[in-house]
């Protein structure tokens, strides 16, 4: 099982990344992407890494990974520059 160095070995945690590779595993289309919610420093951000990594393993997909943060900028950008 991957386990990040950055997450915290919980058992809120474990069972998270074992659905992430459940998830990975039986998923089929995923048209709208995915959202976590939850308080700052849960470790959000490393089980979506985790799942992305595991879906593009598992089902052979390129995977667009971007913090909110960059999805931001990157409008703001694209509507500065027209």
């Amino acid at each position: 099982m991957i386990i990040s160095e950055k997450l915290e070995n919980t058992e809120d945690n474990k069972n998270a990344i074992r659905s992430a590779y459940r998830f990975a595993q039986e998923v089929e289309i995923i048209d709208r992407g995915l959202f976590l919610y939850g308080p700052v420093g849960v470790g959000k951000t490393n089980i979506l890494a985790i799942t992305a990594q595991l879906v593009a393993e598992y089902k052979d997909k390129n995977i667009y990974f971007a913090s909110e943060e960059d999805i931001l900028a990157e409008l703001k950008n694209a509507y500065n520059s027209n």
